[in-house]
C-alpha cells in the first residue's frame, strides 16, 4: 500500500491512537492523528475547579494530509498503520471536502462574532446618544434654574 505520487491522506479509526510520525520535536510528543484528549473542569475536595482527564475523543471525519516527504520518511510506520487498519486511507477529494466544511464552519463562527460585535456597537452608540440627550436635558434644566434664580434676585 504505497503512494507513488502525491501526499497521503488518512483519518483516525476509533480505538486506535496513531502518531503523526516524525512530528515529535524538541522533547514534545508526536501529534496523534484525529484523536484528542477530553478534559473537563471539576470541583476537587476543596471546591476548587481543576482540569480532569476524561479519556480520548476520536474525530474519524477529520482528514489529515501527510506531505509526501513525511510519508516517504516514515513509510514503514504509515504502511503498517494502514495495514493494521489503525488508519483509514482517504483521498485528496475527501481532504478538499473536509477543508471546505471546516472553512464553512469557521466562516459561520466568524459571522456570528461579527454580528455580535455589530450589535454591541449599536447598543453602545444608542447608549451614548441617550446619555448625550440626558446631559443636554440636565444642562437645559440647570440653565433654566439659573435663569429663574437670577430673575428672583432681580425682583
Amino acid at each position: 500500500m504505497r503512494v507513488k505520487e502525491g501526499d497521503l491522506y488518512v483519518s483516525s479509526v476509533e480505538g486506535h491512537i496513531v502518531p503523526r510520525f516524525g512530528s515529535a520535536r524538541n522533547g514534545l510528543k508526536a501529534q496523534a492523528i484525529g484523536v484528542y484528549p477530553v478534559v473537563t473542569m471539576r470541583a476537587n475536595a476543596q471546591g476548587e475547579k481543576e482540569p480532569t482527564f476524561d479519556g480520548m475523543r476520536w474525530d474519524t471525519n477529520e482528514v489529515v494530509r501527510v506531505p509526501r516527504d513525511a510519508y516517504i520518511a516514515n513509510l514503514k510506520d504509515y504502511d503498517r498503520a494502514l495495514a493494521d487498519r489503525a488508519l483509514k486511507r482517504r483521498t485528496k477529494a475527501d481532504f478538499d471536502a473536509y477543508m471546505k466544511e471546516i472553512l464553512a464552519e469557521e466562516k459561520k463562527a466568524l459571522d456570528a462574532v461579527v454580528a455580535a460585535q455589530k450589535k454591541a456597537d449599536e447598543a453602545a452608540k444608542k447608549e451614548a446618544l441617550e446619555d448625550e440627550a440626558a446631559d443636554k436635558a440636565a444642562a437645559e434644566e440647570t440653565k433654566k434654574a439659573a435663569a429663574s434664580a437670577a430673575a428672583g434676585k432681580q425682583e
